[in-house]
């Protein structure tokens, strides 16, 4: 609002131009299905790195951003984003956790280079006839040539701000969990 009106086209075309930039996507991916169930999605990146719920942040560049699960047709999708991926072949592995997919059949979407002129999205048809099913697309002049650093860091930062629970004392038995008459 500040370049437009202070009437200064050159700044307003650059930062237009560094917004769209900023919005691009190498790849994205969005698994979508019917019916009381849990479908997980784990993308298997060029690299040699994975892309899941149990890990989100990859090397690679990917995100896993949305974890789903029926019957709400709303929540049922996975969801996948690569800002700047690697080129090469990109692996979906689509797996059954639990429940009842409506037709056994979910919905792939997979779109290539977002927010480009080069942008281009398939919708495939993912026929789970078994609890795991497998697609593979591969990526053309990915804008990412190194892997990025990723944080790997195992504490718990809900835990973490929580006082530390007392050690027993040396040679003193503690026992949890059991009624009185498994004590005696």
């Amino acid at each position: 609002r500040r370049l437009r009106q202070a009437k200064d086209e050159k700044a307003l075309a650059e930062m237009q131009s560094r917004i769209a930039l900023a919005r691009r996507r190498d790849l994205t991916a969005t698994l979508t299905w019917n019916g009381a169930a849990d479908l997980d999605l784990a993308v298997e990146e060029p690299g040699g790195t994975v892309c899941s719920l149990a890990s989100p942040d990859s090397p690679g560049g990917g995100i896993h951003l949305h974890d789903g699960f029926g019957p709400d047709a709303k929540n049922c999708r996975e969801e996948y984003v690569c800002p700047k991926g690697l080129s090469g072949t990109y692996r979906f592995r689509i797996k059954l956790a639990w429940g009842e997919v409506v037709g056994r059949r979910a919905q792939l979407t997979i779109t290539q280079h977002a927010g480009s002129p080069e942008a281009k999205t398939t919708r495939q048809i993912i026929v789970m006839d078994s609890d795991e099913a497998v697609q593979t697309v591969t990526l053309e002049e990915g804008r990412r040539t190194q892997p990025r650093n990723v944080a790997t860091s195992q504490i718990d930062p809900v835990s973490a701000t929580q006082p530390q629970r007392q050690r027993a004392r040396q040679g003193v038995i503690r026992l949890t969990g059991h009624d009185e008459a498994a004590l005696d």
